[in-house]
């Protein structure tokens, strides 16, 4: 930064350029680590340094192979690291991109090979984003325990002794049950079969209509839009159910019940008596009405978690683990410190 002689320098101005000199020094001397939480409607990319400074964060498109193709997904990665600022490849040490959909053999060898092409140094890992969202609940990249994600789909995960049990995630066309999904579904289920005089007349209907208008008029955009678009009529249920409608409330316990069957079988694969599950994705924004009903359904025999953390935190603590390399103790103060300074702008 160059100062004219004789003038008075702007102290904000030249406070904003330390900091940048700053961090610039510290992604020169430190390991840097790579976390890629990929979901079906965005993906986090998140860079920061072994002390838990986030160097650079950004938001981009979904991932999920299963929607949009490898090829498609390979372009939005690329966009999505593209955007970051400050990322030299050289000095990144350890990557782990968690993708839904991503998990199987060919579309985590797939992606490997991809970020490894961009990254030639550094240990790159990819998996589900499950992983990810199970580390930011535990804390750790070790810890025993189990996740279910529910968002537009839904799966779930159990951890012992390093070695991981898939549970669903098997998409929208044979899973059933718990998911953005399934909740979006039932609801114009019911809204439909309501216009048709085939089902109970329920508030679902009025609130479609206020939404999307006449939806005997919308059937294709419907189709259209898929999943994700379907998905995206859950929140109706939520809002129905508040104001005392039967149907939704029919909707959200049977929902329940099937979360409830996933959370058994994944608690089946973990031994201690108080079992860890962490349970993230959109769905569980709505904890006030499912958890006391999963509670009951489970009988209180397992230890919920509403993680804290973002899941491109545990992609993080993934991406650490790759080399090795164990968070000093503030490294999550200094995480949520910085993440929470990012949700302010």
């Amino acid at each position: 930064m160059k100062i004219k002689k004789g003038t008075i320098p702007d102290i904000k101005a030249c406070f904003s350029w330390l900091l940048c000199e700053i961090g610039i020094v510290r992604a020169i001397i430190m390991k840097l680590f790579l976390g890629i939480d990929g979901g079906g409607t965005k993906t986090d990319y998140l860079l920061c340094d072994e002390t838990g400074h986030i160097i650079s964060y950004a938001r981009a498109k979904g991932l999920n192979p299963m929607d949009f193709g490898l090829a498609e997904c390979q372009q939005r990665m690329k966009e999505g690291i593209n955007t970051l600022s400050g990322v030299d490849a050289s000095q990144v040490a350890g990557i782990y991109a968690g993708i839904s959909g991503g998990s199987g053999k060919t579309e985590r060898e797939f992606f490997q090979s991809y970020l490894q092409g961009m990254f030639p140094t550094a240990q790159v890992i990819c998996g589900s984003d499950a992983v990810a969202a199970l580390n930011s609940g535990l804390c750790s990249a070790k810890e025993d325990g189990g996740v279910l994600i529910a968002g537009t789909g839904s799966v779930g995960y159990a951890r012992k002794a390093g070695k991981l049990f898939r549970i669903g995630g098997y998409g929208y066309l044979i899973d059933k049950g718990g998911s953005g999904f399934d909740f979006g579904h039932d609801a114009l289920y019911s809204v439909f079969s309501h216009l048709d005089g085939r089902g109970p007349k329920t508030a679902l209907t009025e609130l479609l209509y206020h939404q999307i208008g006449d939806p005997l008029t919308h059937i294709n955009q419907i189709y259209k839009g898929g999943k994700a678009y379907i998905a995206s009529f859950a929140p109706l249920v939520f809002e129905a159910y508040r104001a005392g409608d039967a149907v939704a409330t029919r909707i959200i316990e049977q929902n329940a019940q099937e979360i409830a069957t996933l959370l058994q079988a994944i608690a089946n694969h973990l031994d201690n008596d108080n079992r860890p599950i962490v349970l993230t994705g959109g769905i569980f924004q709505e904890r006030k009405i499912l958890s006391p009903l999963l509670t009951a359904m489970l009988n209180n025999r397992f230890h919920l978690i509403y993680p804290e953390y973002p899941p491109v935190y545990g992609a993080i603590l993934e991406a650490a683990e790759t080399v090795g390399y164990k968070p000093i103790p503030s490294f999550r103060e200094q995480f949520i410190l910085g993440w929470t300074s990012l949700k302010r702008l």
